[in-house]
């Protein structure tokens, strides 16, 4: 009778982990978040307003009529932001079940804002000061402070309350005393209203020049000014075309890689440096060539001066030469005291690119003709990795022709 018992049981047992194994498991599908951002006070929809999922980085904007959505998001808890100018911020938690919507509406409180007309200040060599204005596009009175990050920057009013007019601020720059080189230096404006606070910064350019789409840092040597970064305008051309005169003016990029020209410049032939322009020997004459207006290309006599001023031929280079990584080691000498950062960007002969990381060689102005006029000779400079003197070489027309090196401009007296 007992054994008929445990049989039953068993029996049962079976019929019930059967029964179990037949019921389907249960069915997560995603969910989805909708809503609507308003003016708080007006209750009109908010155009454009960023609303971001912070835990996921998914971010949407609101449409015309101030709608977002949200799909198919994994159940779980959430946290909602939404983001517009001219009001604060706000923030929601959520928590989506499965297959199910969630209304989250924000409305959002208006807050002054403040709006600058200017966010570079480029005092170039010879200003001394620069104004801007600030107002006020959101709503209420705004509080701001100014705060220059050096103290030869001064800023009057370095502070004010605005509602619905605008201030004008002058910022002065004291010169007296600081080396001539580039400066990029800050101005931070920060608003202060019953919601938080906001920085704004505004950057502050002394002595670097804005050409051809792009600034160049500058440095004063001794009684020269120079670029401290080789030039890099133009248009790309690749190894087996020649640069002509064609009005373009036309660079190379070490392995053809316009990369390398972010990096080291634009390495050029000699008559595409002078911009075809051929000049007498005269020392007191200056080429601009492709360098801005107010500068030109260097001079034998130029770079003398420079390599006097460093104390000689056999150590300029090293304090010429950048200390990165970019050298190959052992870079000998190379400790860049005065600024000028020579880079190893190498040089072009013959249609092949040489020795980057290991040289830097720049073209000199200067150049000679020929006894029967056509002939003609120039000059450049070279710097390897594993010494600190300066060569200096004297190239044949037919070699100009097919060379391309690294310029750097220096500033007329």
């Amino acid at each position: 009778m007992r054994l008929v018992k445990v049989i039953k049981i068993f029996i049962l047992n079976l019929i019930i982990i059967s029964l179990y194994r037949c019921v389907p498991p249960e069915i997560i599908l995603p969910g989805d978040i909708v809503g609507m951002v308003t003016d708080a006070e007006t209750s009109e929809p908010i155009h454009e307003a960023s609303v971001s999922i912070t835990s996921t980085n998914d971010s949407t904007r609101t449409d015309a009529n101030g709608s977002y959505l949200f799909k198919n998001l994994v159940p779980g808890e959430y946290e909602i932001q939404a983001l517009k100018y001219t009001y604060a911020s706000g923030k929601k938690n959520v928590k989506i079940k499965s297959a199910e919507t969630k209304n989250i509406d924000f409305a959002l409180i208006p807050i002054p804002a403040p709006s600058i007309s200017d966010t570079l200040l480029d005092f170039r060599f010879d200003l001394i000061k620069i104004s801007f204005t600030i107002s006020n596009i959101g709503k209420d009175q705004l509080f701001y402070i100014i705060t220059p990050s050096r103290k030869w920057i001064t800023v009057s009013p370095s502070y004010g309350e605005i509602t619905d007019e605008t201030d004008t601020i002058t910022i002065t720059v004291n010169r007296t005393g600081l080396p001539v080189k580039s400066y990029m230096e800050t101005i931070k404006v920060t608003s202060v209203y019953p919601q938080g606070t906001l920085d704004i910064m505004i950057d502050v350019y002394l002595n670097r020049i804005y050409w051809s789409g792009q600034y160049y840092n500058t440095v004063q040597i001794g009684t020269q000014t120079w670029m401290a970064e080789n030039l890099n305008i133009g248009t790309q051309i690749l190894r087996y075309y020649d640069a002509s005169d064609n009005g373009i003016i036309e660079k190379y990029c070490y392995n053809d890689d316009l990369a390398n020209c972010d990096i080291y410049g634009g390495l050029y032939e000699w008559q595409e440096m002078v911009d075809y322009n051929l000049s007498d020997t005269a020392s007191i004459h200056k080429i601009q060539g492709i360098c801005p207006t107010g500068w030109h290309v260097p001079k034998n006599k130029e770079w003398s001066v420079l390599i006097a001023f460093l104390g000689g031929n056999e150590i300029a280079g090293g304090k010429l030469k950048d200390t990165s990584t970019l050298w190959a080691p052992p870079n000998v000498g190379a400790t860049n005291e005065v600024g000028f950062t020579a880079l190893p960007g190498g040089y072009m002969s013959l249609n092949e690119y040489n020795f980057i990381n290991q040289t830097t060689t720049f073209w000199s102005e200067t150049h000679s003709f020929g006894l029967s006029g056509p002939e003609l000779s120039a000059t450049n400079y070279s710097i390897p990795y594993w010494k600190m003197a300066i060569d200096k070489t004297s190239i044949e027309i037919k070699t100009l022709a097919t060379l391309a090196c690294s310029v750097r401009c220096i500033k007329n007296p």
